[in-house]
């Protein structure tokens, strides 16, 4: 079965590498990714493995992958951590090598959804179980651990309005700005949706740009200097990745602005150092530890029995990050921030009864028998 799979995903990494030597000459000087160095060491390599494959190596990543292994390192499995870079062959690639070894679990974060769609719907699930983390792949997996993107937006966004409407009094009529990644993202559009259902519930508030910045530091900071000079004040500015937060700083304090207050999401150690100063007014994020230790006890759950009814989906615990509390979660060391809180877990699903069999409960005759 796993030969027939793996023949299945290396035909459509054939086809899709055919496909792009077709593409023109914007690709003709791509390289392929080689495929990592998959080697355990010998004090592990006769353990069953839980794969572990992450969509890029950043701080939250990183943080993710430490706490995770810690969770198994005294367990009778070894934990085989590969970084896709952002690269859907290379994530195909990685997951074709693990399942090619002993692989009893595989994690995921996906780095492309729509085409790991396919790559997923090979896997039999009964045989490899498939946790998906921050994005649903719709195929074959096990359950999804993640936050809610509309929601994480949408708390970040009353929290926003609350504060602005706290500094303004509602004397007067707000303009905010709002620098998104991209449009294209289903864990953009999810933050931006919610942040415009506080946005459309709150007073007085005028959206006068939302630029898609696609989370370059030049574009964003380009974009709120466009906007700064088009509109005589803007009083709010909500960036959809911290990186884009401290671009429009950069414009703000380069056009001379007072008073914009500035929202964003993620924990990234730079961002905090502006949460401490007052710079960014709050940011929202949902930690890699809790991430991790959630995952692990649903990992020990299904590596204990591979047909357990779990939840669908395990909304994460977010938490917002001011000047008053940024203290908790910042210091020199941090690579990101840590959650104060763990998830609390939903409950299993109640498994659906058989229906009861009333032909044994009577005789020929079609009396009850004793």
């Amino acid at each position: 079965m796993v030969k027939k799979q793996l023949l299945a995903i290396f035909s459509i990494l054939l086809i899709a590498a055919a496909l792009t030597a077709c593409g023109g000459n914007a690709d003709a000087d791509a390289q392929p990714t080689p495929t990592p160095d998959m080697a355990t060491p010998e004090a592990t390599a006769s353990k069953p493995i839980i794969g572990l494959s992450l969509s890029e190596q950043n701080g939250y990543n990183q943080v993710f992958q430490d706490y995770f292994e810690r969770a198994f390192e005294d367990s009778d499995y070894y934990v085989e951590t590969v970084y896709a870079d952002s690269d859907y062959n290379k994530q195909v690639a990685d997951l074709a090598d693990l399942l090619a070894q002993d692989v009893q679990l595989l994690i995921l974060d996906p780095s492309d959804l729509d085409n790991l769609e396919y790559i997923l719907s090979e896997y039999e699930v009964e045989e490899v179980p498939v946790i998906n983390l921050n994005e649903s792949v719709n195929a074959y997996t096990k359950m999804l651990i993640g936050p809610f993107y509309r929601n994480v937006g949408r708390e970040i966004g009353e929290y926003t309005f609350e504060r602005l409407a706290e500094l303004t009094d509602y004397d007067y009529e707000t303009n905010t700005v709002i620098l998104r990644g991209s449009v294209d993202s289903s864990k953009m559009q999810g933050i931006y949706d919610g942040f415009m259902e506080a946005f459309e519930e709150s007073r007085y508030n005028n959206l006068v740009g939302s630029p898609a910045c696609n989370y370059d530091h030049e574009r964003a900071k380009a974009a709120m200097a466009d906007l700064l000079a088009e509109y005589p004040k803007i009083h709010c500015v909500f960036a959809e990745t911290s990186d884009m937060a401290i671009a429009a700083i950069e414009a703000i304090d380069e056009a001379g602005a007072k008073g914009v207050m500035v929202t964003t999401v993620g924990g990234e150690p730079e961002a905090l150092s502006y949460v401490d100063s007052g710079r960014i007014d709050a940011t929202i994020m949902y930690g890699p530890n809790d991430m991790a230790n959630v995952t692990a006890k649903y990992a020990n759950r299904i590596l204990a029995d591979k047909l357990v009814l779990l939840p669908q989906f395990v909304e994460l615990n977010y938490e917002i990050l001011t000047p008053k509390n940024v203290s908790n979660y910042y210091n020199s060391d941090t690579v990101y921030a840590l959650s104060a809180k763990s998830t609390e877990l939903p409950e299993d699903p109640t498994p659906t009864p058989e229906p009861s069999d009333t032909a044994d409960d009577t005789t020929d005759e079609g009396t009850t028998s004793e």
